[in-house]
Formats: C-alpha cells, structure tokens, sequence
C-alpha cells in the first residue's frame, strides 16, 4: 500500500514538471516570435529609410547634372554671341574704310534733297541742303560757307545761309541744312525754279584765306521748283 501512494506522488510530480516545462516552452516560443516580428519591424524602417536616401540621392544629384547642363548651355550662348560681336565690328570697320576713302577724296560736294532736278519746295515743305569741301591744302582749318539760291537764268542772286569757321574734322568741313524757301532775312523767295550755289572760303589756323571755291549743284541746269 505504501508503494502504490509512492508511486502516485511520484507521477503526481512527473505530471507538475512536465505542464511546468511545456508552459516554460510556450513562454519561449512567445518570446522569440515577438523578437522575430520586432527585427521585421526594424528592417523594414532600415529598408525606407535607405530607399528614402537613394531617392533623395537621385534628385540631388539629377538636380546637380540639370544645373551643369543649364551653365554649360548659357556659356555657350554667351560664345556665340561674343563671336557675333566680333563679326559685326569686323564689318562695321570695313565699311568705315570704305567711306573713308571716299571722302578722303579732295573736292567739293554739294547734294540737294534726292539729289536730282526738277525737285520742289515752299515754305511748308522743306528740303535737305548738305555742302561738304575736302580741302587740298593740309593747312586748312576752318572753312566759311556762303549759300546762294540762284534763279535759273542766273541773273540774280539770294543768300539763304552763311555759317562761318566751320572746323575742319578728319581731313573735311561740312554744313547742313533744312530749307523751306525762306532768305537769310527771314523772307521767303518768290516762286519761281532756282539752283544752289555755294562759296567756300578756306583759311588757316591764323585765319589767313589759303582757298576760294565757288560751284553750282549738279550743273546750271539743275533747278528747284518753288511754289
């Protein structure tokens, strides 16, 4: 009898032990599922924020590239249009020799609105007068310009203008004007066709006539209708 209530104590404590070990194993189990899920949660935030860095890299360095491509895109056009500057004063100078040699000329020249006959003007219609002499002597330096409308049968004589010392500048003195038909006293002409004549009075830097030159536009028989 002794033995058998041995025994059952003995399994009784087999039987404590053992629920004692599964509820230790349950505990475990939990503890490492919960240490599992806990790295999942860890390597996924791991896993956005590098995404988050990549992409942030990318724009970054997208942005970068973009920029570099917008500086080197306006230092080119800042090339071209140096190089279009460049060809533009080449030009420009060309064309200052040309006119150069052209009023380099010695002689006088007189251009009277298109500069041809037949042309009209009144008192409310004017007409550009322009009187250049390129002087022979290398001493001149001022010049005196009397200008005359001339009736077309040259017997009589009106002076329009007279400016006096007009320097000579680049080898030439030049005068120009806009003219309605009005006199030097401030009246106007009488209608009728008229020419234009022109004195020119040279002198040197100590105010010594060194040339006299006296012509007609175009011809005597160049004429200004004045109505």
């Amino acid at each position: 009898m002794k033995r058998v209530l041995i025994l059952l104590i003995a399994l009784s404590f087999f039987v404590i032990g053992a629920c004692d070990k599964k509820q230790q194993e349950a505990k475990e189990d939990d503890f490492v599922t919960q240490l599992l899920k806990q790295n999942d949660v860890i390597s996924s935030t791991n896993t956005n924020i590098v995404t988050e860095e990549n992409i942030t890299e990318q724009v970054t360095n997208t942005n970068a590239t973009t920029k570099v491509s917008e500086i080197d895109r306006v230092a080119e056009d800042v090339k071209q249009l140096e190089k279009m500057q460049i060809k533009d004063e080449g030009i420009e100078v060309k064309d200052d020799k040309k006119v150069s040699k052209t009023t380099k000329k010695a002689g006088t020249y007189i251009i009277v609105g298109n500069d041809s006959s037949g042309q009209s003007v009144s008192p409310r219609k004017f007409l550009k007068l322009t009187m250049v002499i390129v002087p022979k002597s290398a001493k001149a330096k001022n010049v005196n310009f009397y200008v005359y409308a001339l009736t077309k049968d040259g017997t009589k004589k009106y002076m329009i203008y007279n400016v006096n010392n007009i320097e000579v500048i680049n080898g030439q003195a030049q005068l120009t004007k806009f003219w309605n038909a009005k006199k030097i006293d401030g009246d106007f002409l009488d209608p009728g066709n008229y020419n234009i004549y022109v004195k020119f009075v040279v002198k040197d830097k100590n105010g010594e006539v060194i040339d006299n030159i006296e012509r007609y536009w175009g011809s005597k028989d160049f004429y200004i209708k004045l109505y």
